[in-house]
């Protein structure tokens, strides 16, 4: 039964110090391509726009929006659902 305590508090002890560790470390920032031109308009929108010649004659678009309940602060929680 000892031996059982012991195991499960090495356990505990291991997934605390291994999740402080990772929280402590900070990844690099992602590199940005030197291809893509960076703005902001007026209203706050960040725009990234970059040549790309395939398909030929298109143009791609892809909206990424900061929202959800993430982004809501504590007195905001739960009134858009």
């Amino acid at each position: 039964m000892k031996l059982k305590h012991l195991l499960v508090a090495v356990v505990l002890f291991i997934t605390s110090a291994a999740a402080v560790m990772a929280q402590g470390m900070q990844l690099p920032p992602i590199p940005v391509d030197t291809a893509v031109r960076i703005g902001k308009l007026p209203n706050g929108l960040t725009y990234y726009i970059r040549h790309n010649g395939y398909p030929e004659h298109r143009v791609n678009f892809y909206i990424a929006q900061r929202v959800g309940s993430i982004q809501e602060e504590e007195d905001q929680r739960g009134l858009a659902h």
